[in-house]
C-alpha cells in the first residue's frame, strides 16, 4: 500500500535525522520522492531536511 510506504519512509527518515544521520535521511527522502512523490510524508521529510540545511548555513 502506497500510503503505508509513505508513512514508513517518513518515519525512517525522521529517525535518521534525529540520530544525526543526514545521509541516511536523504536516502529515505530520495526513495520517497521516487515511490510516493505526492505523499504528505514525503513533503514533510523534505521540509524537515531543508530546514536543517538552512539552519546549518546560518550558523557562524
Amino acid at each position: 500500500d502506497r500510503f503505508l510506504l509513505g508513512r514508513i519512509l517518513f518515519y525512517l527518515g525522521y529517525l535518521a535525522h534525529q540520530r544525526g544521520d543526514r545521509n541516511r535521511a536523504e536516502n529515505y527522502l530520495t526513495e520517497a520522492e521516487d515511490e510516493v512523490p505526492e505523499h504528505v510524508g514525503t513533503r514533510d521529510l523534505r521540509r524537515l531536511l531543508n530546514r536543517q540545511h538552512e539552519n546549518e548555513r546560518k550558523e557562524p
